[in-house]
């Protein structure tokens, strides 16, 4: 039906009518809901709460802490970011093995097994950096990282088939997310050491050279400064400096040749160096014993003694070398200390002497580049420092602020959800079914039905009944049961039938008292010809003049239900077996009804459209009106064949016979629209649905048994 003629009372009839299937579609999308929900594996999300403070923080100086800016937003969503980040998610997959996980795991899934199965695939599993890839896929689908809103808080969840498994995994990505931050920090602040570092040897570098370039500038100028002052304090100063730095120097070497001879135990050349009594007592001994140790069998008992005493002799060797070296140490620290005293007094005896500009302003220049590269350097070495302490105290960032607990009910299947979508999609499938059962494929199962979907007005509704053993044809209910609910229903159709007639007459100012009545139906086995029967005995029994024709001459049925055998039937008529002279040969007479009928004798094998198209029809409908009131036409269904389209031209009436909840709306519109087509404009079409029943629905079946030997 058009949109423009689909309103709100159809809706609620269509409703109303299929409220069975809807309500079967419901319970039945409810019911495979509550199987899914008990098929499937339920799954727990476990959830742990970070909190990102996106302040600096220095544990060495808490007042460096900053406070919050605008943005703060851009750095939590960057921290939900990095928690999510594969590098987290891999140390977890790592840490916690889930490799060799049950449900995480690596494991051949269906799709590979039957590849294994017929030989495309060799079943085995990845290994390697490969497995924890193929398990990082897997973990990343179950788990969720999500910001609060516009807090500073990070929701971490995961679903897992274990509440533990889930909560542990929350509580480690967690874990590892702080770690990593941490590390960040911590190689950030070595990278700024490494960097400062480096700073800080050019700085000291640049200190000896400064050093060294004022030490050059007074030995290359010692004469003209001394000869300027004229100050004993200033020649005292030189040559102490002078003395004070070969002696260093001497010692330097002296140390460091000590201690490269300690390492090869060269006692020669350490005796040579210290020349020392003691030393050298202790070396002759050790020469001797060695001559001694040669000469002795190294398997005998006095060759291991000879090598003790070796041992122990070495021991007091070192020991003294030891002392010498520290003796001389503690003098260089002390000849360095007092070469640096004796600069000090020398650059403040320079200062106040009275030499010339130009050498005081280079005296001067070169000091204060010393100094500027001493400044820098214990600047640099200061923050050096304090990075090596921030390395071994750096904090994170974030912290977490509610840790994950086992989950006390699961989180999938949402049970509520399902059902409700359950509820509506069952619902929705049910009104798409209602619809289509209602308009394309099921049946008509009320009078408000007929009318929305065909447009035509419904004249009466017959009960289905059951035919009595002692009866051909439930028309017999008309003649037995003359008060019946059946005999009732023609009655009305009688009412509708006649009101047509008055209007047409009306319309045309007709005297002609005989009007033509067609009843046909969509599909065999609808009832049509027990209700041509029915309609027809029913005028007889109204005292008026009736003759029904049989023009179901594809399969005729009235002279069954009559009880009557012609010998000759309507086809012979039409085919122009027989004249009009001798047509009472096919007339018979109802033995029940003053009814007058003309049936056909046996099913004709031939096309039988080209009959009631003939002439010959039409002349005996002539004939008949001249002695009859009502004229009754069987016609055969429209859908199977096209012999009702022809009948329909010379019909008054045409009453459409629809089976309750087996002909099919699709083909019942149809059919109609056909006979819309050809009929003529005066002519009504009035539905009968026939045969309802007490609730239970019958759809149609198809008619490939039309020619089978049953009720039409």
């Amino acid at each position: 039906m058009d949109d423009s003629e689909f309103d709100i009372r159809h809706l609620v009839g269509m409703i109303g009518r299929q409220r069975k299937l809807i309500v079967s579609t419901v319970i039945l999308a409810v019911a495979l809901a509550v199987i899914a929900l008990f098929a499937i594996t339920p799954k727990y999300t476990a959830s742990a709460l970070i909190l990102v403070d996106p302040s600096q923080k220095n544990l060495l100086d808490p007042r460096a802490a900053s406070g919050f800016s605008n943005t703060d937003s851009a750095r939590v969503d960057s921290e939900v970011a990095i928690v999510a980040s594969d590098r987290v998610l891999v140390d977890v997959v790592r840490s916690q093995n889930l490799i060799s996980d049950d449900e995480f795991g690596v494991k051949l899934g269906i799709k590979d097994k039957l590849l294994t199965l017929i030989r495309v695939s060799d079943g085995k599993l990845p290994s390697g950096e490969e497995a924890v890839l193929t398990v990082l896929q897997k973990f990343k689908e179950s788990v969720r990282v999500s910001r609060k809103g516009l807090t500073y808080l990070i929701a971490v969840s995961v679903q897992s088939i274990d509440k533990g498994k889930a909560s542990r995994l929350a509580n480690a990505i967690s874990e590892a997310y702080i770690h990593n931050q941490i590390e960040a920090k911590v190689d950030n602040a070595r990278a700024a050491r490494d960097i400062v570092m480096r700073e800080v040897s050019q700085a000291q570098e640049a200190i000896i050279a400064a050093d060294r370039n004022y030490e050059q500038f007074l030995n290359e100028n010692k004469d003209s400064i001394l000869a300027a002052s004229g100050s004993d304090d200033l020649k005292i100063a030189f040559a102490e400096i002078e003395n004070l730095t070969a002696l260093q120097s001497v010692r330097s070497q002296s140390l460091a040749s000590l201690n490269d001879n300690l390492g090869s135990q060269n006692w020669d050349a350490i005796l040579s160096e210290l020349q020392s009594v003691a030393v050298e007592e202790l070396v002759k001994q050790r020469n001797e014993l060695s001559r001694r140790l040669q000469n002795t069998d190294a398997n005998s008992s006095s060759a291991g003694n000879i090598a003790d005493q070796l041992k122990n002799l070495d021991r007091q060797l070192e020991s003294e070398t030891r002392k010498t070296i520290s003796f001389l140490t503690e003098q260089n620290a002390l000849d360095l200390k007092r070469l640096k005293s004796v600069k000090g007094e020398l650059d403040a005896t320079i200062n106040q002497s009275n030499l010339p500009t130009d050498i005081l302003a280079q005296v001067y220049g070169l000091r204060q580049t010393s100094s500027l590269a001493t400044t820098q350097y214990r600047t640099l070495l200061s923050r050096s420092q304090s990075l090596e302490t921030e390395q071994a105290l750096q904090v994170a960032d974030s912290r977490v602020v509610s840790a994950s607990f086992p989950p006390t009910e699961p989180s999938s299947p949402n049970s509520g959800l399902i059902l409700s979508f359950a509820l509506a999609g069952g619902l929705g499938l049910g009104l798409a079914a209602a619809f289509l059962f209602e308009y394309f494929i099921g049946g008509f199962i009320s009078e408000e039905q007929v009318e929305d979907i065909t447009k035509l007005p419904v004249a009466t509704t017959i009960m289905a009944e059951t035919l009595d053993s002692n009866s051909t044809s439930l028309s017999d209910i008309l003649i037995t049961s003359p008060l019946s609910r059946y005999t009732e229903n023609f009655r009305r159709l009688q009412v509708a039938i006649h009101s047509s007639f008055l209007d047409r007459e009306a319309r045309k100012n007709e005297q002609q008292r005989c009007f033509v009545t067609l009843v046909t139906s969509t599909l065999p086995s609808e009832g049509k010809s027990t209700v041509a029967l029915s309609l027809a005995r029913s005028y007889a029994l109204s005292n008026k003049r009736v003759l029904i024709i049989d023009c179901d001459m594809r399969k005729p049925n009235l002279h069954k239900q009559l009880n009557k055998t012609t010998p000759k039937g309507i086809d012979d008529f039409l085919s122009g077996s027989l004249t009009t002279d001798i047509l009472s040969s096919i007339v018979t007479t109802d033995d029940k009804t003053p009814l007058t009928a003309i049936l056909g004798s046996r099913a004709v094998g031939r096309p039988t459209d080209q009959l009631v198209s003939k002439t010959a029809l039409t002349r005996l409908i002539e004939i008949a009106s001249q002695r009859f009131d009502h004229i009754i036409i069987d016609s055969p269904p429209v859908e199977p064949v096209v012999d009702a389209l022809y009948l329909a031209e010379k019909a008054d009436t045409i009453v459409y016979v629809i089976r309750w909840a087996k002909t099919s709306s699709r083909l019942a519109r149809k059919a109609i629209a056909m006979l819309e087509k050809v009929k003529r404009p005066t002519t009504n079409i009035f539905a009968v649905l026939n045969q309802k029943e007490g609730g239970e629905h019958y759809y149609y079946s198809n008619y490939s048994g039309y020619y089978r030997d049953e009720e039409t």
